[in-house]
This record gives C-alpha cells, sequence and structure tokens, in this order.
C-alpha cells in the first residue's frame, strides 16, 4: 500500500514553505493560519493570511485500491497597508512566486513521511480592498497523490 498521505500533511507541507518564505523577509512578515485568532500585533504592518482548498479527489487508475489525485489551490493573502500604492504588496507577492514556482516539490519528513506535494502553477490574483487592508492573493495549484477513502 502507499504512504497515508492525508490533507493534514498536505497543508502541513505547504505551511511549511509559508512559514519559511515570511521568516526570510525583512523584515519578516507575519502569517495568520486559517482557524487561528489572529489580530495584526501592529495595524501598521503587511502580513500574509493562507487557505487550503483542495478539489475533491479522483482516482488515478482503475480499481478500488488506485490511489488518489487530489489538486487544490494554497491561497496566500497579502494583506497590505491602504494608501500606500500597490507596488508594496506586488513585490511580495512577485517573490511568492518564485518561491512557490511551477515544478516545486515538498516531501515531507516524520509524521508526514511519504507524502509529496507538487506545485503545479503560480497566479496573482486581481487587488481589492478588504476592510482596511490593501489585498492582493496569489494562487499556487498544487497536486499530491494519496489513498482512497
Amino acid at each position: 500500500m502507499y504512504p497515508d498521505v492525508t490533507i493534514a500533511a498536505i497543508q502541513s507541507l505547504l505551511n511549511a514553505k509559508l512559514a519559511t518564505f515570511a521568516a526570510a523577509q525583512s523584515p519578516a512578515l507575519t502569517v495568520a493560519y486559517e482557524n487561528k485568532d489572529y489580530p495584526p500585533a501592529t495595524p501598521a504592518v503587511p502580513y500574509l493570511r493562507c487557505f487550503l482548498l483542495p478539489a475533491t479527489p479522483v482516482a488515478a487508475g482503475l480499481g478500488t485500491t488506485a490511489q488518489d489525485y487530489i489538486r487544490g489551490i494554497y491561497q496566500i493573502d497579502i494583506l497590505g497597508l491602504p494608501n500606500t500604492g500597490w507596488a508594496a504588496a506586488t513585490a511580495i507577492a512577485d517573490k511568492l512566486r518564485t518561491h512557490f514556482k511551477r515544478g516545486t516539490r515538498l516531501v515531507g519528513a516524520g509524521a508526514y513521511a511519504g507524502t509529496e506535494v507538487a506545485c503545479e502553477s503560480v497566479g496573482v490574483m486581481p487587488a481589492m480592498m478588504e476592510d482596511t487592508r490593501y489585498k492582493v492573493s496569489v494562487d499556487i495549484t498544487f497536486y499530491a497523490y494519496m489513498n482512497p477513502a
């Protein structure tokens, strides 16, 4: 049988890749993860917010034991400051595109050994205002193989 790849494992690998990116920025960016209370410590700083949007898996082969092929979007919102123009948020978006570039493979270790997630494409979405923030979303399309449910 194949390694037990789970949605939690996929999300953990993508979150870890984002955490590495955020910590490497100058100044470091903070990340608001799903279902965690996150009021920015300082309202005058940009931050990132992420969501995993998995699609329904499909059989990757014939038979009941064939692995499932799952695709989805890992969405990262850059929540920049209002009235400061588009350049700062777009610069972060361009760096994220490089960090999660097409062909990037994330391989799990420890509890997630055997999990492999591949980044298929990265797109920068149109900007919009959200509450008091200027938001630019970066969508990373990913795929992985997992055991059937």
